[in-house]
């Protein structure tokens, strides 16, 4: 539901888009760096505590962005959230990952159920935003904050071993991994550079540019976000080398069409890059399933993840002065020749392991 509010939100409150740009790099940097220490820190004690902060930071982060209306208070609204996304997704996965045999399967069908949820709740908060105005829905937002609290109170306390900080940095220690994981962490840069162009505010904004209601801006980001978690979960079996050709191939030039559409012909075009989005999140779920060591996974996929985080928030600076001097088209063009070149590189990668 934020990740429709808050962009909408801040264009309402009439922050130019070059600040907002930047307040929305500031999220995928926090998230990453406490991500990392994060997901090692559990792989040494135990998973429990970081949902139970992260259901906690939910309640307290809609309250600062229901006060924020300055840039500054903003900027602190994102590093919370990159602090509270951090503290789930350091062990969500590595929880999966720790109980599974079925690896490639259980994180492509949770990326899936968690991008379904995504869905359900930017549809339903475009509609809010129509009904109730930006401040209700925020106010309904904690109430739905404090429904995870005692769920993240009931799962099961699994106790390994005291905190080390020695053990810490071995587990982040680069030089220790293998080729394929060093080459694959290379890869995610280029890809989170890619992202960053299609991130964050970037797709609502768009689509406010097109002159479409929040509600209909709400159904057209939910859809998209539908169709990624249905085909991440539909295509988790099929052979990957495959998996990675038609994603690179539609990927581009889907977003390519984009950067030339308006209106109508966009909305529909986004809803049709959810599927091809699926097939992209699908993949990378593979990839942390194959290089991820079993003593490890939560630092793993922290590294795994370190250079898609830094491109996101390196594009998402530029987002905002691309989109002034070169327009959508830009910032769209650019995000479909970057990712070709992702797509290139892993599938060459996949051909030889």
């Amino acid at each position: 539901m934020l990740s429709i509010i808050i962009p909408l939100l801040m264009i309402e409150r009439k922050i130019d888009i070059v600040t907002i740009g930047f307040v929305f790099a500031a999220l995928p940097l926090v998230f990453q760096f406490v991500r990392l220490f994060f997901g090692a820190v559990s792989d040494i004690i135990g998973r429990k505590l970081f949902f139970t902060f992260n259901s906690v930071l939910n309640v307290i982060l809609v309250t600062i962005y229901y006060f924020a209306f300055s840039p500054l208070e903003y900027l602190f609204g994102k590093i919370t959230e990159g602090i509270k996304d951090a503290s789930l997704w350091s062990v969500n996965r590595a929880s999966l990952l720790d109980h599974r045999k079925d690896k490639r399967s259980i994180l492509a069908k949770m990326i899936g159920i968690a991008h379904i949820a995504y869905a359900v709740g930017i549809i339903i908060a475009g509609f809010l935003i129509a009904w109730l105005f930006y401040a209700n829905t925020l106010i309904f937002c904690v109430f739905l904050g404090f429904i995870i609290v005692p769920f993240a109170l009931i799962i099961k306390s699994e106790k390994k071993r005291k905190f080390c900080i020695k053990t810490t940095f071995n587990i982040l220690d680069i030089r220790k991994k293998s080729k394929n994981f060093k080459r694959f962490s290379l890869f995610s840069l280029i890809r989170g550079l890619s992202f960053g162009f299609i991130n964050g505010y970037i797709l609502p904004f768009f689509l406010k540019e097109n002159n479409f209601s929040p509600e209909i801006i709400g159904l057209v980001v939910g859809l998209n976000m539908l169709m990624i978690g249905v085909f991440s979960i539909l295509t988790r079996k099929t052979e990957i080398k495959k998996l990675v050709f038609c994603s690179g191939i539609s990927y581009s030039i889907i977003l390519f069409l984009l950067g030339l559409s308006g209106h109508y012909l966009a909305a529909f075009l986004i809803v049709i890059f959810g599927i091809t989005r699926g097939l992209d999140h699908c993949i990378f779920e593979t990839i942390i399933s194959k290089v991820s060591n079993t003593k490890s996974y939560g630092g793993d996929v922290g590294i795994l993840t370190t250079g898609l985080q830094v491109g996101i928030s390196i594009s998402l600076a530029l987002s905002g002065f691309i989109i002034t001097y070169f327009g959508f088209f830009g910032l769209f063009s650019s995000a479909a020749l970057i990712y070709a070149v992702y797509f290139v590189l892993t599938y060459q990668t996949f051909k030889k392991i």
